[in-house]
C-alpha cells in the first residue's frame, strides 16, 4: 500500500483512443498542459509538506473539469498517514478491442531546501525554453 501512496497512478482501461478524447475536450492542449503543470508543480510535495494528497485532489479536480467522471476515480491512502495520498483514475478509450494502457507517476519529490537553490523550488520558472522548479524534470510532469 505504501507503494502505491507514493503515486499518481492513472489506469487506462480499454483505452484504445485518448488522445481523440483529450482532442475532443482542448483544441490546443498547450495552454491547459502548462496551467496543470503549474498547479502541480507549485503544491510542495515533500515528505515534510504532507501535501500528495492535496495534489491527488487537485489532479482529479483537473480529471473531472476534462470530462471524466468522478466515478472513474478514487484518492488512496493510508490510515495513518492521509496526507500521503494518490489519486487512481480509469479513462475509458472508444475501442473495447484496444489493450489497456497503465500509467504511473509519483507526486512526492525530494525535499528542496530553498537556499540551495537559485530560484524558488516550488515556483514554476520557464527560462530559454526550459522549466526550472522541483519535480520538473521527474515523474511529476508526466
Amino acid at each position: 500500500m505504501r507503494f502505491l501512496t507514493r503515486y499518481l497512478t492513472v489506469a487506462a482501461v480499454s483505452m484504445a483512443s485518448l488522445a481523440p478524447c483529450w482532442a475532443a475536450v482542448h483544441d490546443d492542449g498547450e495552454p491547459e498542459f502548462r496551467s496543470l503543470f503549474k498547479e502541480l508543480i507549485e503544491i510542495n510535495t515533500t515528505h515534510s509538506a504532507q501535501a500528495c494528497t492535496r495534489a491527488a485532489e487537485a489532479m482529479r479536480a483537473r480529471l473531472v473539469a476534462a470530462g471524466i467522471a468522478p466515478s472513474d476515480m478514487q484518492i488512496v491512502a493510508p490510515d495513518d498517514r492521509p496526507q500521503e495520498g494518490a489519486l487512481i483514475a480509469t479513462l475509458h478509450g472508444s475501442d473495447p478491442r484496444a489493450k489497456a494502457v497503465l500509467l504511473l507517476a509519483h507526486l512526492d519529490v525530494v525535499e528542496a531546501k530553498p537556499e540551495d537553490w537559485q530560484r524558488d523550488p516550488f515556483k514554476l520558472v520557464e527560462e530559454d525554453g526550459w522549466f526550472y522548479a522541483r519535480g520538473a524534470t521527474d515523474d511529476k510532469r508526466q
